[in-house]
């Protein structure tokens, strides 16, 4: 079971946050629009801890299948530098990263 959220970012901060992401060596698959993230870490069944696609300029969908606290710095480190805001994907009140890594 996953977890679903919206990363909202500035105008173009989409773009840069995939392109960010997508040199990290976290990246385990990646397409124009989809980025596959996977902890080398944690071993499961599934082929990714998180997949992130791009919805607009300033959207990112995010799902979240297997936390761990290096994919948490991870995201921590590139969206600190960035306003944004992250919600449910069913709720419009901002959550924190922490809670939605359990950290």
């Amino acid at each position: 079971m996953s977890d679903e959220y919206l990363i909202k970012l500035p105008a173009g901060g989409g773009q840069l946050l995939m392109d960010t992401l997508r040199s990290s060596a976290m990246a385990s698959t990646a397409s124009e629009d989809c980025l596959m993230l996977r902890d080398p870490a944690m071993e499961s069944g599934w082929h990714y801890s998180m997949r992130t696609f791009k919805q607009s300029e300033h959207c990112l969908f995010m799902e979240l299948a297997m936390p761990s606290y290096p994919l948490f710095l991870l995201l921590e480190t590139v969206l600190l530098a960035s306003e944004h805001a992250i919600v449910e994907y069913d709720d419009d009140e901002p959550i924190t990263l922490a809670r939605v890594f359990r950290v």
